[in-house]
């Protein structure tokens, strides 16, 4: 999202849905989180302005949970747990996109 849009972002790790039945806890459930490819939920954008009437009109079970928000470009990406940064490799799955 963040490539294609031309910003950054600024994700907060302790706000990532972790499921009940996950044994690891606190910043290693977070990372885990983030880069493991086997669960996921949607991840999408909207102007701070949307936020509430989206959440308030959300017809889904699953919740919205707000993890982050969008910066500069030049800020880049950047990961936190509790208020520091957060360096951690790139997991998951790549997918092959075509154009």
């Amino acid at each position: 999202i963040c490539e294609s849009s031309s910003v950054g972002a600024r994700i907060e790790l302790e706000r990532l849905p972790v499921h009940s039945d996950v044994r690891l806890k606190g910043k290693e459930a977070a990372i885990a989180a983030a880069c493991d490819g086997e669960d996921y939920e949607l991840l999408f954008a909207c102007p701070p302005s949307l936020a509430a009437s989206i959440d308030a009109d959300w017809p889904f079970q699953t919740p919205i949970t707000k993890i982050g928000e969008v910066v500069a470009q030049e800020a880049g990406i950047t990961f936190n747990f509790d208020g520091q940064v957060t360096e951690f490799g790139r997991g998951g799955w790549r997918h092959k996109i075509s154009s």
